[in-house]
């Protein structure tokens, strides 16, 4: 579910933009993540509750809500139930993604419209409206590479009003190798209370060969923190389940 998979630049063995774009252009593999959003991350489905309720909150009636990397329509469809005037651009260039959106949104492309783009050159992404007052972005972004995200990062800043919010919830980096047994733990304690596995892997090189297994190059907290605020927004990780971070942005300077 992304806009760009051209990915993998962490401490391992490169891989190929090529590999990594085509499993999100295959349609059995874009079937079978819709089919279950939720594996590896049990909370998804919490985390999504709090973002649509930031939303709802902040939506002004008449406005654009901008979703980047809107992969399938899942976001959408649970946004359309709590706002059902709502309008929303998408952005995603995997045309799998794409048309099992269309399909799941049937009725609704007066109000959502999805824009063909590759995040990757987002600079030469020209919206059909002038400004977006509230965007968001759910488990996209860290499929960039780090210095892609923070362009991404950049451009939803430059094409927000003042005063507007970005709400931006990714998968972050585990921060130290000596760190890992915590979250190695974490993980764990997800698996006793969801009844489910969480495959991370279970020491650091096997979590790093599965980051590269999926082309993802998360960022640190620390590093989106920074990358937000470089960018003009004042950011706080509202909510944060291991290496899952929910992070609420404004575009209000800095006092």
């Amino acid at each position: 579910m992304v806009s760009s998979i051209l990915r993998g630049e962490s401490t391992g063995n490169r891989l190929s933009a090529t590999t990594m774009r085509d499993v999100w252009l295959d349609p059995t593999h874009a079937s079978k993540w819709d089919a279950d959003p939720l594996s590896n991350n049990p909370q998804r489905g919490e985390q999504l509750d709090l973002l649509l309720d930031l939303i709802a909150d902040h939506y002004l009636p008449g406005t654009t809500i901008l979703d980047v990397g809107c992969g399938s329509g899942l976001v959408e469809e649970r946004l359309f139930r709590r706002l059902p005037e709502a309008l929303v651009l998408g952005v995603d260039y995997s045309p799998a993604m794409i048309a099992m959106a269309e399909e799941r949104l049937v009725g609704k492309d007066k109000q959502f419209t999805i824009l063909q783009h590759d995040l990757n050159s987002i600079e030469d992404l020209r919206l059909p409206i002038q400004r977006c007052q509230v965007a968001f972005s759910v488990q996209a972004i860290h499929n960039l590479v780090p210095a892609n995200q923070r362009k991404v990062i950049s451009w939803v800043r430059s094409v927000l009003v003042h005063p507007g919010f970005f709400f931006f919830l990714d998968r972050t980096a585990v921060p130290s190798v000596d760190l890992f047994s915590c979250y190695r733990s974490f993980w764990n304690h997800q698996e006793k209370i969801y009844s489910t596995k969480v495959d991370e892997g279970q020491d650091p090189s096997e979590h790093q060969h599965r980051l590269e297994e999926e082309g993802d190059s998360p960022l640190t907290l620390d590093d989106n923190l920074r990358a937000l605020a470089e960018s003009g927004f004042r950011a706080s990780p509202l909510e944060v389940h291991g290496n899952r971070a929910l992070f609420v942005c404004s575009t209000c300077p800095a006092p």
